[in-house]
């Protein structure tokens, strides 16, 4: 026997399954089989069929959800944006601090160390492109160095403990590789101290410096300053040595074969 409450096909159904027709007083309907949709249903004669305003009821409210849900991933984009835009204001506690041994280390060696200014500045034997390239590797640090007076610490600690991990590191291989090189004789290849490790360690150690700055205060431009820093630096770095090279001729080559450019692993 078939009725309200016993459709066709559907006498044996759990109640969890069953439907109401919304056209009739909220009564029970019919029994929905498992897989059916939700969407109310009303009665056409022996036949059943959808009810069209329900479902243009849900259609909407899913594309509000959709909608929303669109205005929350483009919010969450700014927010990130504005987290990684550069914040500028001026302060006795800002990156420069950290900055200020290298500039007091290069006004010692200006007006007390002559002799180590004119061999670290020397570009005997450099074509005209690569004194170029030096000059502006030279001059390039100096932008970074000035914004570092505008630019504070990131909030965020992390990134400032790891920044300062690097700067440490390589502020002991900058002054160590600066005390290395002014106790080689003129004329004599460096190869002792740091640079038994890097053919390279004052710009390796600078470059560590600028990053864990960079890391430290967690500014993109000042990131963009770095590259450009690097790849200026990696020119001046292949003018210096094919100088060296033509200098000092085959003992060069093996302290070359023997120490890497930039990095090699600690003994």
């Amino acid at each position: 026997m078939t009725g309200p409450h016993n459709p066709p096909g559907g006498g044996s159904a759990r109640r969890s399954l069953l439907d109401t027709d919304p056209n009739d007083g909220g009564k029970l309907a019919r029994v929905r089989r498992p897989g059916e949709p939700c969407a109310p249903q009303i009665r056409a004669g022996f036949g059943w069929r959808r009810d069209k305003s329900s479902e243009d009821r849900v259609t909407k409210s899913s594309a509000w959800c959709v909608r929303g849900a669109r205005l929350t991933v483009r919010n969450q984009a700014r927010m990130t944006i504005a987290d990684l835009s550069p914040v500028y204001r001026p302060g006795a506690s800002n990156a420069w601090v950290l900055l200020v041994p290298l500039v007091l280390e290069g006004i010692y060696i200006s007006v007390f160390r002559k002799d180590v200014a004119r061999r670290l500045a020397d570009m005997a034997g450099y074509r005209r492109q690569e004194k170029a390239f030096t000059v502006a590797a030279s001059v390039a640090p100096y932008p970074f160095m000035v914004l570092t007076v505008w630019t504070p610490f990131t909030s965020r600690a992390a990134l400032v403990v790891l920044g300062l991990g690097f700067y440490l590191v390589g502020m002991v291989g900058f002054f160590s590789a600066l005390r290395a090189f002014a106790r080689t004789p003129p004329g004599k290849l460096c190869s002792t101290g740091v640079y038994r490790w890097s053919r390279n360690p004052l710009y390796v150690s600078a470059a560590l410096v600028f990053f864990g700055v960079s890391l430290a205060t967690a500014n993109v431009v000042l990131f963009g300053l770095l590259v450009g820093l690097l790849l200026l630096q990696h020119r001046m770095i292949l003018a210096e040595e094919r100088a060296c090279q033509q200098e000092h001729g085959a003992r060069y080559l093996e302290y070359a074969e023997r120490v890497p450019r930039y990095v090699a692993r600690m003994p």
